[in-house]
C-alpha cells in the first residue's frame, strides 16, 4: 500500500538529490497502478492520490516540480519542512 510516508519520503528523497527527476516520476506511475489495483486505501488517500497523479506528470512542462509545490505537497501529507539557507 501506498502511504503518506512512503509519498512524503520519495519526496524529501528528490529534495536531497538521492533521487532523480526520472526515477521519481517511474516511481509515481508504478504507484498509480499499485494504488488503483489495490483494495486497500491509506489515511488521507485522496492527497495521496493528488500528489501520485502530479508526480506522475512532472516530467512535462504542465506539471513543474518547485519548491513551493513540493512544499505543499510535504504539508498535505503530514509533513512540513522548511528551506534552510547554507
Amino acid at each position: 500500500m501506498i502511504t503518506q510516508d512512503r509519498l512524503a519520503d520519495q519526496i524529501i528523497a528528490y529534495l536531497n538529490g538521492e533521487l532523480t527527476l526520472q526515477v521519481l516520476v517511474g516511481w509515481a506511475e508504478d504507484a498509480i497502478v499499485t494504488f488503483t489495483e489495490s483494495d486497500e486505501r491509506p489515511e488521507n488517500s485522496d492527497q495521496v492520490w493528488d500528489t501520485l497523479l502530479y508526480l506522475g506528470a512532472a516530467d512535462t512542462s504542465g506539471f513543474p516540480l518547485t519548491w513551493e509545490t513540493l512544499k505543499g505537497m510535504l504539508e498535505n501529507l503530514g509533513r512540513p519542512i522548511q528551506r534552510v539557507m547554507a
